[in-house]
Order: C-alpha cells, then sequence, then structure tokens
C-alpha cells in the first residue's frame, strides 16, 4: 500500500509515499482524532492483508479499535470504528503489538499487563506482576461483509496465553 500510518498522542496521520521520490510526502493526508474515534493514546496500527481495515491498539484505554480502509483512495472511510474489541468481554491489558495472519483469519495482540507511567514519564509495573499478565491473545476473524472486515471478534476469541517477557 503506497501509505504509511503513524500513530501520536490522541490522533493517527496518514501518509503518502512518493515512488519517484522514494520518500514520504511530509503533509498528512488524513489526520484521525476526536471523540468519536474513541482514540485516547494510539500506538500500533496495521492493516488486514486484503487491505480493508486498519487495525489501532490502544493501551491507555485497553482497547483496539478497527476502522474501515479503502485500498483504491488509500484513507480510512469513518472516523468512528466499526468495531473495538475492549474489556471486560475481551481481557485486554494493555494491548501493545497487533498483527494479522497473512491469509487474515486472526488477530494476535501482545500486552504487558497493569503498568503505567510514574511522575518522570518512564513505564512502570508491579514488582509482584505475575508472568501471565504478559499474554499473546488470538482472535479469529469471521469474514461477513462484502469488504471482508472483521467482525464479532471479542465473540471468537479462540485462545490466550502467556509467554514470560
Amino acid at each position: 500500500f503506497p501509505v504509511t500510518i503513524f500513530a501520536y498522542p490522541s490522533h493517527i496521520a496518514l501518509f503518502e509515499f512518493s515512488k519517484e521520490k522514494e520518500s514520504i510526502i511530509p503533509s498528512p493526508k488524513q489526520v484521525l482524532r476526536g471523540p468519536q474515534s474513541t482514540l485516547v493514546h494510539p500506538e500500533d496500527i496495521v492493516l488486514s492483508p486484503e487491505g480493508t481495515c486498519c487495525a489501532v491498539s490502544d493501551p491507555e484505554s485497553d482497547q483496539i479499535c478497527f476502522f474501515p480502509f479503502d485500498p483504491i483512495s488509500n484513507q480510512i472511510t469513518s472516523s468512528t470504528p466499526y468495531h473495538t474489541l475492549k474489556n471486560s468481554e475481551s481481557s485486554l491489558s494493555f494491548p501493545h503489538g497487533i498483527s494479522f495472519s497473512p491469509q487474515g483469519e486472526l488477530l494476535a495482540t501482545t500486552q504487558f499487563g497493569p503498568i503505567w507511567l510514574d511522575s518522570n514519564g518512564n513505564l512502570s509495573w508491579p514488582s509482584t506482576m505475575e508472568p501471565s499478565n504478559a499474554k499473546i491473545q488470538l482472535y479469529r476473524i469471521q469474514k461477513t461483509n462484502i469488504l471482508n472486515t472483521p467482525t464479532d471478534l471479542s465473540r471468537s476469541k479462540i485462545e490466550s496465553g502467556y509467554t514470560n517477557p
């Protein structure tokens, strides 16, 4: 896709890539922000393999938002997510890294468990944090509409586990 998406505090911005100059065009093509986006502090952003879904992790609000994406115009087509994985049904705690499987049938997310920023802006977590709080969760994606975008991910959770950080 000839578009690059960056996360900033409270919003995301889409930039086009110039093939001729082999660089990112510095002026954003699109900026997504505001209360309708539900984004507090977006972090990881990925496009689905077929290019019709933009998934955004938001660790500060313990959620992953899914926005419709048009691969022809290279734009998010709605400022409101069509689906959000969030607590309590999704068991998310500071979701960080997200990735679609190559065929788009699974979404994986990593999470750190209960962490916060201290008064100096450094990440902190309790010394008693159990390794089970550092999870990798997988969600099965049910493709049901014309754009093949994920639907009802929260009830389709197929597996969760943990790794020792």
